[in-house]
């Protein structure tokens, strides 16, 4: 039961993905519960929503419950609750849909031969809402709107680069590292290695971003009697930040591209304390502020409104930056660990939340909470409501 609780309150922040979820959506979803879901859910289906445009939807279904099999997918148009099926593909697994960042009235479609890998049988395409049609994209303007994870690039290294980040790593942790008295030894695209008979010296890129602008980078200078010194740190265009700790780093596609850097910081008994969060917008420094996270295991949502929010196994917490420490505002209850969306054009985050025994479906905006919709009945119905378990991808 808990299992269904957490796919219905996905189910309905996925429906919520660029706004808010109309009524009409929700009636037709509580009526899904007494009629053995022949409306918009259906058994053995999974279901996802991910598109809107004015008061339409994208939906896509699956039919392949094992996640290696292959099988068919279903996209459907739902408008004023409502649907209408516009294409049926066989032989393939999953489906992603997603906004093109240009234009609204745009959804972009990628449709996947396996749920585990890339494969050369997945094909892209997008759907224009005024239009009503389909038309093939390039693989290229998928990763170039996706807002998931970017993937990676293998960025090459030059001998100028290499030289800035030995100098910025002599700067900030006030050591020596000399390339002159070494001899190159060898080069890679992401790499550079100098030795001497003292020693050596290897300077590399171990992971970049879709941002060609954005790398990691590692320092490991060897000396052959003393031991090994080991470095790492950020690359943003013109700005180059040295960790003198543990790090972990988001890079916020919807934002400008802005780096927000997650600096470690730790007692003499190895607790964490004082962790720092660093903001770097288009390669200039923003802002640094040291932050006391309110719940636990949290992890970065969004940026909106001069206020941080990040997301919890309780909640959004939200954070003000006052001088050089981010205080804590407040937690928003999320109803059974269900997922928040963000509307960037807007500036609005949309959520399923839990206040008491009502769940409501509100929105964050202006950093202030605005409650929408009571969804309590419609909840209560899916959920009592003795059913087969459908899956939610």
């Amino acid at each position: 039961m808990r299992k269904f609780k957490l796919f219905i309150a996905s189910m309905l922040t996925y429906f919520m993905a660029i706004s808010l979820l109309p009524t009409s959506l929700v009636q037709t979803i509580a009526k899904a519960a007494e009629n053995e879901y022949t409306t918009l859910v259906k058994s053995d289906y999974y279901l996802r929503a991910e598109e809107q445009y004015e008061d339409a939807f994208l939906v896509a279904y699956g039919d392949a419950n094992d996640r290696l099999k292959e099988g068919k997918i279903t996209i459907s148009l739902v408008k004023a609750g409502s649907e209408t099926v516009l294409k049926e593909i066989e032989g393939y697994y999953d489906v992603q849909i997603i906004p093109s960042k240009n234009d609204n009235s745009i959804a972009l479609i990628k449709v996947s031969k396996s749920y585990i890998q890339e494969s050369e049988g997945d094909y892209y395409e997008e759907y224009d809402f005024k239009t009503n049609k389909f038309s093939s994209i390039s693989k290229e303007k998928w990763n170039e709107n996706y807002t998931g994870n970017p993937g990676y690039n293998n960025n090459t290294l030059t001998k100028e680069l290499t030289q800035k980040i030995i100098n910025k790593v002599n700067e900030e942790v006030n050591t020596n590292i000399n390339i002159d008295d070494k001899y190159y030894e060898e080069n890679g695209d992401n790499y550079y290695s100098y030795k001497n008979d003292s020693g050596r010296l290897k300077v590399r890129i171990h992971s970049s971003y879709a941002n060609e602008s954005i790398v990691q980078f590692a320092v490991d200078n060897i000396n052959y009697t003393s031991g090994k010194n080991m470095y790492s740190g950020m690359i943003f265009k013109d700005y180059i930040y040295v960790a003198k700790n543990d790090f972990d780093y988001i890079i916020d596609n919807n934002n400008n591209n802005n780096l927000y850097i997650h600096e470690y910081t730790y007692d003499d008994s190895w607790v964490r304390t004082n962790d720092s969060i660093i903001k770097v917008s288009d390669g200039e420094f923003i802002s640094s502020g040291k932050i006391d996270f309110h719940g636990e295991w949290e992890s970065y949502l969004t940026d909106l409104n001069n206020r941080l929010y990040f997301k919890s196994a309780n909640g959004i917490s939200k954070y003000k930056l006052e001088g050089n420490q981010y205080i804590f505002e407040e937690n928003y209850t999320t109803f059974e660990n269900s997922q928040a969306s963000i509307n960037y054009n807007e500036k609005q985050i949309s959520l399923l939340e839990q206040d008491d025994s009502k769940v409501y479906i509100s929105k964050i905006e202006n950093n202030e909470l605005h409650k929408v919709l009571d969804v309590t009945e419609s909840i209560n119905k899916l959920v009592n409501n003795d059913k087969k378990m459908v899956t939610l991808i």
